[in-house]
């Protein structure tokens, strides 16, 4: 089944969620899931929510004519998805340093059918995955980084990235801070896994 999938950023107001879920409800939608977050530290509301599409009085190209006047109320940064929309799955890198943990934990959920996506290269800075990557029949890519060659280094996997036709990148506990070029290169396609709270532990870097 077709769902409509949402995703919204704005700076934190009341009633933000009642409008969102007013708007599937009125429309005769049925959530099948919703997430939402604040960022304190900005003030920043974030919201993931997904309905279906069985029943919703608004055509699907239509959509979005109709809620953008939700989101101009408050003034939400907004991106509309439909789970139908392609046959093929999204392409996943993934970044990781020595603490393989987190690596191994994407990789067997994947095998296990639970990340419907393809992971066809890990990268990393240290080598200790490798053995890891070759385990579950994926490419390795060793890429050392340090101050001096971080620019030259990015570029390489970069490269690689678009080579593999890449649509997002994994950070599985990679201990580099990327750079404001590399971030451009993939707006929005970047998912840094972090295994404490922000801001308070956010590492010596």
């Amino acid at each position: 089944m077709n769902n409509a999938i949402l995703l919204i950023s704005c700076l934190d107001k009341k009633g933000i969620t009642a409008a969102v879920t007013a708007f599937v409800f009125e429309n005769g939608g049925n959530i099948i899931d919703a997430n939402q977050h604040i960022d304190e530290q900005t003030n920043t509301f974030f919201m993931r929510i997904e309905w279906s599409l069985a029943g919703f009085k608004v055509p699907q190209g239509k959509i979005s004519d109709v809620f953008r006047t939700v989101a101009k109320t408050f003034g939400m940064t907004w991106h509309l998805y439909f789970s139908g929309e392609r046959s093929e799955k999204p392409r996943v890198a993934v970044f990781v340093s020595q603490h393989l943990h987190c690596l191994y934990d994407l990789l067997l959920r994947h095998k296990a059918g639970q990340l419907p996506c393809d992971i066809p290269l890990v990268i990393s800075n240290h080598p200790e995955a490798r053995s890891v990557a070759k385990e579950f029949g994926i490419k390795f890519a060793l890429i050392p980084v340090d101050v001096k060659n971080k620019k030259q280094q990015e570029k390489k996997q970069i490269g690689l990235l678009l080579k593999e036709r890449i649509e997002l990148v994994v950070l599985a506990r990679y201990h580099q801070i990327l750079s404001a070029d590399f971030v451009s290169r993939f707006p929005k396609q970047i998912i840094n896994i972090h295994h404490s709270f922000l801001p308070a532990f956010v590492g010596k870097s």
